[in-house]
């Protein structure tokens, strides 16, 4: 697999567990009653797991951009 590739899968997976620790943690915190909401209805585990993806996309891509932009920034050392 090529060095870009990976690099770029690295960072997206790392996002990843980042929006699942994310999304624990709201659920955890009882934000906005979401655990309620969730553990009282039939289609609360696919709520989450959309919330989930959703979150992954977020901050998959918001890891893979700052890894990016951090790219320029090592020294000629």
């Amino acid at each position: 697999m090529p060095k870009h590739i990976a690099f770029l899968l690295r960072h997206a997976a790392i996002g990843s567990l980042v929006a699942a620790v994310f999304v624990a943690l709201l659920l955890w915190m009882n934000v906005a009653n979401l655990w309620h909401l969730v553990t009282h209805t039939r289609e609360g585990p696919l709520a989450v797991a959309v919330f989930w993806v959703l979150c992954a996309i977020t901050f998959g891509s918001v890891q893979m951009g700052i890894r990016i932009m951090m790219l320029s920034e090592r020294s000629e050392d």
